[in-house]
């Protein structure tokens, strides 16, 4: 079975990311804060809450 294209691509920038801050899972995150100061508009935010609630479903009556 043959590797996608994709996923070899994909496992080859983790790699190399990897490579880069030496397995320093606080350096990663530092860089990654760094890079999402500087392209706010490319991070995912988290969506506002709502104002209300939904209304409540009605309990059931047993029957």
């Amino acid at each position: 079975m043959q590797t996608d294209v994709v996923l070899r691509a994909v496992y080859r920038a983790k790699d190399q990311l990897n490579r880069e801050v030496k397995g320093d899972v606080g350096l990663l995150c530092a860089r990654l804060r760094k890079e999402a100061a500087q392209h706010t508009d490319w991070v995912v935010v988290e969506a506002p809450k709502r104002e209300r609630n939904l209304p409540r479903r009605r309990a059931r009556r047993a029957l």
